[in-house]
C-alpha cells in the first residue's frame, strides 16, 4: 500500500496577459497555464515530479535543507 504524505508549501498566482502564471517560491518552481485552473494543476504536477524525482535518487532530505 502506497502511503502519502502533505508537504504544505506557498504558492504565488498571477494573471500575465493570456497566461496564469503560478510558483512556488518554497522549492524555486514555477510553470504556467492558460486558465488559473490548468496553472494550477500544472503546478500540482511540477511539484510532484520535483518529489518524486528526489525520493527516486534518495536527495529529498538535502534538497529540501538546501531550500530551506
Amino acid at each position: 500500500m502506497e502511503s502519502s504524505r502533505m508537504l504544505p508549501v506557498e504558492a504565488h498566482f498571477k494573471s500575465s496577459g493570456k497566461y496564469w502564471l503560478a510558483s512556488c517560491p518554497n522549492l524555486d518552481i514555477t510553470t504556467q497555464g492558460g486558465t488559473f485552473e490548468r496553472a494550477e494543476q500544472n503546478l500540482r504536477e511540477a511539484l510532484w515530479l520535483f518529489v518524486e524525482s528526489c525520493i527516486r535518487r534518495g536527495t529529498l532530505e538535502r534538497a529540501l535543507a538546501e531550500l530551506g
